[in-house]
Formats: C-alpha cells, sequence, structure tokens
C-alpha cells in the first residue's frame, strides 16, 4: 500500500507530493497561510493483513486514540494483524493487563461518582451561572473522591470551571460532561495518607504507582520518585508528520510504541502504526471527505478544470477563471457556510481586472448538492460569463 500520489479528497493521481491534490487543496480545511507539508514516503509495502482484518479496520474508522486503555486496544490490534507476533502480544498483554485494568477501574468510579456531584450541584449553580466572576466553590464548597484500588485508598481534589473556561493542563478532566453547569476536573492529593502531587497524566500515574509498588520491595516514597522521573522524561515520537495526540503517559505503553516504531517488532508492525498514526494526524482533514458522493463530485470539479485547460488555472487560494470575454475571476473558499436553509455559500468570487467582489448565491430547492458540483457549475457559469450574465444578474453583461 502506497501513500503517494494519491488525493485524499478526489482519490486521483497527482504530483504534488501533498496530501491534497492542487484543485482540492483549497476546499479541504487548509488555511491558505499554512505552510504545507509534503506526504511522508513510506516504501511500498504489502498490506493483505491490514486490508483483510475487520478488527484492524474498525480501530483506524474511530476518531483516534484518547487514553490509555486505546492505546493498549491499538497496540494489541496491531499485533493480532501480525504473523509471527504471538509472542510480543503475550509479553505486552501480561505486562499490561493489570496496569490498564487499573486504569478502567479508576475512571468508572470517577465518572460515577462526578455525575451523582453534577447532579446534586446543576440547580444551586444555575441560579449563579450568569456571573461572570462568580467562583463556583463560593456556593458548593470544596469536594474530593475517593478511590478503593487493592490495597490503596486514593484521594483525588475536585475542581470545578465554568463551561468554556480553560482547565489547567495538569489535571484530569472525565469526557461527557456537556449536559453539567460546570466542568469537573481532578488532581491526585493522597495516596493512603501520603500527599502526592503529579504534573500530569492523573489517571496513568496513580495506576502506574500502585503497580510498581504493589510488584516490587521499594518503598512508597522511591515509587513516587520513580514515576515523576518517568513523567519528566517521557520524549515526543516523531513520526514525520505533526501528530497532535497525547502519547501513551505510562511507561509500558510508551516503551511498547517506542519499541514498534524503532522496527523491533517487525517492518510489518511498524508499517501499521505510521499508517494508523497517519490516519489519525488527518482525521480532521479527511473524515468528513470521504462520502461517495463528494468524491465524485470533485472528480467532477477535477475533469471540467482539465477540459477548460488554459482557461482554469488551480491556484493556492482556490481556482482562477479566464473567461471567453477576456474577464478573469478569482474564486476562493470563504469563513461563512450557510447563510440560511435555502441558502449554499461557501466561495467568493473576485474580478481581478476590476478589483471587485462578485456576489454569486445558489438556490438549492430541496436537495443540497456535493461542493465539488457548486464548484464546477461556477466554473462553467464564469467561463461562459457572456451566456451566464442573462441569468446572474451581478455578472458584467
Amino acid at each position: 500500500m502506497s501513500n503517494k500520489h494519491i488525493c485524499l479528497s478526489c482519490h486521483q493521481k497527482h504530483v504534488s507530493g501533498h496530501a491534497f491534490c492542487e484543485i482540492c487543496l483549497p476546499w479541504c480545511g487548509i488555511n491558505k497561510n499554512e505552510d504545507l507539508q509534503l506526504v511522508p514516503e513510506l516504501e511500498e509495502i504489502s498490506l493483505a493483513e491490514y486490508l483483510n482484518s475487520s478488527d484492524y479496520l474498525s480501530l483506524v474508522c474511530n476518531p483516534g486514540v484518547r487514553n490509555e486503555v486505546h492505546w493498549g486496544d491499538l497496540i494489541s490490534t496491531i499485533y493480532r494483524c501480525v504473523k509471527d507476533s504471538e509472542a510480543y502480544a503475550e509479553e505486552f498483554s501480561e505486562n499490561t493487563d493489570d496496569l490498564l485494568n487499573h486504569i478502567t477501574q479508576m475512571i468508572t468510579s470517577i465518572d460515577d461518582q462526578i455525575k451523582k456531584i453534577a447532579k446534586k450541584e446543576s440547580l444551586a449553580l444555575s441560579y449563579y451561572s450568569h456571573f461572570e466572576d462568580l467562583d463556583p466553590t463560593e456556593i458548593v464548597g470544596n469536594s474530593k473522591i475517593t478511590i478503593r484500588l487493592q490495597d490503596y485508598d486514593l484521594e483525588f481534589e475536585v475542581y470545578r470551571t465554568k463551561v468554556g473556561a480553560k482547565v489547567p493542563a495538569a489535571m484530569y478532566t472525565p469526557r461527557g460532561q456537556a449536559d453539567y453547569a460546570l466542568t469537573y476536573s481532578l488532581q491526585i492529593a493522597r495516596i493512603n495518607g501520603n500527599d502526592i502531587r503529579f504534573d500530569r497524566a492523573q489517571i496513568e500515574a496513580c495506576a502506574e504507582l500502585i503497580e510498581l509498588h504493589s510488584k516490587s520491595s521499594q518503598s512508597f516514597e522511591s515509587c513516587v520518585e520513580v514515576m515523576k522521573s518517568r513523567l519528566a522524561d517521557s520524549r515526543l515520537i516523531d513520526f514525520g508528520f505533526d501528530f497532535d495526540y497525547i502519547l501513551p503517559a505510562t511507561h509500558q505503553l510508551w516503551t511498547e510504541i517506542s519499541d514498534i516504531f524503532n522496527g523491533n517488532r517487525g517492518a510489518l508492525a511498524k508499517d501499521l502504526l505510521l499508517c494508523t498514526m497517519y490516519k489519525f494526524a488527518c482525521l480532521e482533514k479527511t473524515e468528513c471527505l470521504q462520502k461517495p458522493s463528494r468524491i465524485r463530485s470533485f472528480q467532477f470539479l477535477r475533469q471540467i478544470v482539465f477540459d477548460l485547460k488554459d482557461n482554469v488555472t488551480p491556484i493556492r487560494e482556490g481556482l482562477l477563471v479566464e473567461s471567453i470575454t477576456g474577464n478573469c475571476y478569482q474564486i476562493q473558499r470563504t469563513n461563512f457556510k450557510y447563510a440560511d436553509d435555502d441558502h449554499v455559500v461557501f466561495w467568493s468570487v473576485h474580478e481581478i481586472y476590476t478589483n471587485e467582489f462578485v456576489c454569486i448565491d445558489v438556490k438549492d430547492h430541496g436537495t443540497r448538492l456535493p461542493p465539488g458540483d457548486y464548484l464546477a457549475a461556477l466554473v462553467l457559469s464564469l467561463y461562459d460569463d457572456h451566456e451566464s450574465s442573462n441569468l446572474i444578474h451581478t455578472l458584467a453583461s
């Protein structure tokens, strides 16, 4: 499977070396001022396991890796898709099952307790939600959450922020709080009565600390120092492209991902990891691009651009159209999408020679078409602006 020369939008071959061809690029959510990066070069590899594995295909369609448990699922799935990796899979499972179970148990307990706190506090806070500078603790006070895990009592402090306010990066913020009056975040405070703070990865660090202390002869204090040094020494992995998702926080999973990336688990495992990371890195750009109707619409637009030859020039901002009457129009993306339910507008048209913008709207009667169809109609209308001016009153006759 090769990633070279195939546009992620129209699925046609191109030679730019970027993820999108020059025709699709301006319409695929890319900021026109953003520096473009070339698609990372991967050698052509045989990925029969990748293409035939329903487990793997369902995994890479998910919206990215979110926490340590999801990273564990990803690593296990990679090993299941690679022949002769049973030993790696067994070793990984043996080393991480307890750790991942601890994390799952903590997350489940926190979610349940936060739900109860939010339900109790929502009525009181709703009366004061319009006060911008109000500290929520002035109304509901402080609270803590306690979790019993094996022989350990973990006490988390609960912090509240107004919905939409910035949450400190060091804290753990449970998902699924859209219906709450406030956003709740947590930070570890004590384990078995010992005061403790972690700068990040609250849940993962606690789980790994318990694993380390319960399975070694080290003192609790020395285990805490080991954990703090691990968190401080965690490094990024350079996949060769921008990757905004958080890498594993625990030493065990981070080491496993690093070993796969460095080829220590075989070439195919590394290729599967790279393909998946690239898929996740491009999700925001490609997730909405995979509808068959949209793909066909941009193939249609591409064909029209090629048929009109020198009269249409793809540019970084959009498309430059020279009409049969000698006018020159620039079509580019705008920041607004829908004026109302009956109008579709995601472009602006600029007449180059007169330095004026031309307002062209489209009445959408019932069915909203894919964006490539609207652009194709716009290109054809501007190309033959002599005929189109009879229908589009904003074009000069």
